[in-house]
């Protein structure tokens, strides 16, 4: 048997295992090859009512493919799709998503010469989810962002480490697109090579069609606390993000330490926690009432520029106890 034709059937028999079942353990051990690898060729897909269990599995991606490891079903279509309800992936025993090649997909070379969105990169990828949970899982090698959400609701993300060396361009760990509300990110640990935790709202052309009919745009009501992670691209830990017309706000960050403290020589971040943009916009900026009631708390860092960077003047932005070791360190910085 060769190496691709194992691959697929390493992709098969998982796929087979989730169709139609309530709950799925995929083990350390892959029965059909007898090793600690399971290789990852298409996209695993999750319905509503699924439960997956990874107990010490390690499910790399095949060399070469463009595909996620696991995302709701049709979550690269365009305009409606279904939603999808109590879906939640669980880690135990030291699971890990891993990346393996990056495949030479990126923003830059995304649909050009039959390459398709670079959201195909993405390890974990949901879109029209209410009611989920990614827990207890170790990502490395990622392709792209780790973890990606579209018009997802009523969320936990938690424990999850990051293992990312800045490799690759746009290594973010954990990104919430339009539509997400009513989500818990904690706990998040490990090194990520771009903004550790993003808020994005944006209407270009390819979020547009992301969009789900009858639902906000909007991104609020996110808890994002406990992260302690070296971004090594430089970057910023949390970043939130919003133009266009899309409202980001009720947004509480409590408890982020910059581990790039720690490391000697280390690429200092440029804040760790950056609050809007002057640039990204695509019909229009930002006005300063679509940010409001933005809390930011216990935040220690040796950021170059400032430990909170902010532009503009977002409605109800309060910041307590926030430490820059660096010289001079600047807290919060109007840019």
């Amino acid at each position: 048997m060769d190496f691709l034709t194992q691959h697929a059937k390493d992709t098969t028999y998982l796929q087979n295992l989730l169709k139609d079942a309530k709950e799925v353990v995929i083990p350390e051990k892959n029965p059909l090859t007898g090793d600690d690898i399971w290789n990852i060729s298409e996209a695993l897909l999750l319905h509503s009512d699924l439960t997956v269990i990874l107990d010490g599995a390690h499910l790399r991606l095949q060399d070469g493919v463009y595909a996620n490891i696991f995302a709701t079903e049709n979550p690269h279509g365009t305009g409606a799709c279904e939603e999808h309800n109590n879906i939640r992936i669980i880690g135990k025993n030291g699971a890990t998503l891993d990346g393996g090649l990056h495949n030479g997909l990126t923003e830059r070379t995304a649909n050009t010469e039959g390459r398709p969105s670079v959201l195909y990169n993405t390890l974990v990828y949901m879109r029209n989810v209410t009611d989920f949970s990614v827990e207890n899982i170790r990502i490395i090698h990622p392709r792209y962002w780790g973890m990606t959400f579209y018009f997802c609701e009523d969320g936990v993300i938690r424990n999850i480490e990051f293992e990312a060396d800045n490799t690759a361009p746009n290594q973010d760990g954990i990104d919430l697109r339009l539509g997400c509300h009513d989500i818990r990110i904690e706990h998040i640990t490990g090194s990520t090579g771009d903004d550790t935790v993003a808020l994005t709202g944006l209407m270009g052309y390819s979020e547009s069609a992301k969009q789900i009919p009858g639902k906000s745009p909007d991104i609020h009501h996110v808890l994002i606390r406990d992260i302690c992670t070296y971004v090594t691209g430089g970057h910023g830990i949390v970043r939130l993000l919003n133009h266009d017309g899309i409202c980001l706000h009720h947004v509480e960050i409590s408890g982020v330490y910059d581990r790039a403290v720690d490391i000697p020589d280390a690429v200092r971040n440029q804040a760790a926690i950056r609050i809007g943009d002057k640039n990204y916009s695509h019909i229009r900026p930002a006005t300063d009432d679509e940010t409001h009631h933005i809390h930011v708390e216990h935040v220690k860092t040796n950021a170059r520029f400032c430990a909170v960077w902010r532009h503009g003047n977002p409605g109800t932005l309060t910041c307590e106890d926030i430490v820059n070791t660096a010289e001079n360190g600047v807290l919060i910085k109007d840019v």
